[in-house]
């Protein structure tokens, strides 16, 4: 991820990590990052992967389009807080 973060990306990426922290089995959260793997690593399920996408909408106020679901946009937290950053400055 960038080293400069704009203030509205870090807040996503500080509530996107508590969120997937919540979620995720314990021992696999311990040491989550933004760039830790959030599906190869297994912090996300199906069911966990739409609650972040309401989660990201309701919180965050961003709506993932269905092209915007894709493998790379959810690999890290730091990918989709790039996604997000990327589309609210567009």
């Amino acid at each position: 991820m960038r080293d400069t973060l704009e203030s509205d990306d870090r807040e996503a990426e500080a509530a996107i990590l508590r969120f997937v922290a919540r979620v995720a089995p314990a021992e696999l959260a311990r040491d989550l990052d933004a760039g830790t793997p959030l599906l190869s690593a297994g912090l996300l399920d199906s069911l966990s992967i739409v609650e972040l996408m309401t989660f990201v909408s309701e919180e965050l106020g961003f709506e993932i389009s269905d092209e915007d679901f894709t493998a790379e946009n959810f690999e890290t937290v730091g990918s989709l807080v790039r996604l997000i950053g990327t589309k609210r400055r567009a």
